[in-house]
């Protein structure tokens, strides 16, 4: 009853993204306990921004993460380029200062598994390159690039956003429809 409850308070409070799928609960101390979080791509997104400084685009938010917490993530982001074969990069930003962000990433560029494995600690708020640049091996062939991380989140409510990037507007990264990301707690 209680879960069912936090629930149905959660969703008349309206503090989820239509496209996130999030389920919680209450421990017996009162205390909240996340099951499955996720946000997922559900139709292609394609980018053709080049900089994360003038216009980030966003490929999803999560749930957001309360203050004071501290949370596990993953993203596992498929993607292609459109036409040739330029750099692609992604990003993470935030709603609001973590105390911490720790952040794996493994970037497939090749359909042998070849990959561009890179680790970043941000404290930033703005979307900020996460991982190294990756350029695939073939274009219009899908790849895979997954994130594993953790978030400190502070004195206040963070909202992590997932942006991506290209090198060359003229040649979309396209992220596929079934990409996700969310919370493991």
């Amino acid at each position: 009853m209680k879960r069912l409850t936090a629930v149905l308070a959660l969703a008349l409070l309206g503090t989820f993204a239509a496209s996130a799928q999030v389920q919680t609960g209450m421990t017996d101390t009162g205390r909240p306990v996340y099951g499955v979080t996720n946000a997922q791509v559900l139709t292609a997104q394609t980018i053709t921004t080049t900089s994360f400084s003038t216009t980030p685009a966003a490929i999803l938010a999560l749930p957001l993460v309360p203050a004071g917490t501290t949370v596990h993530g993953y993203c596992k982001l498929v993607w292609q380029q459109a036409t040739a074969v330029a750099t692609v990069s992604f990003g993470a930003g935030f709603s609001n200062a973590p105390t911490h962000a720790y952040i794996f990433s493994s970037i497939n560029t090749a359909a042998t598994g070849a990959a561009a494995k890179a680790y970043t600690a941000l404290t930033a708020v703005g979307p900020t390159i996460i991982g190294a640049a990756a350029t695939p091996g073939a274009a219009a062939t899908n790849y895979e690039a997954t994130f594993d991380f953790t978030v400190v989140a502070g004195t206040s409510p963070v909202l992590m956003t997932m942006y991506g990037l290209t090198s060359d507007g003229t040649d979309a990264l396209v992220v596929q429809p079934g990409s996700n990301c969310g919370w493991q707690m």
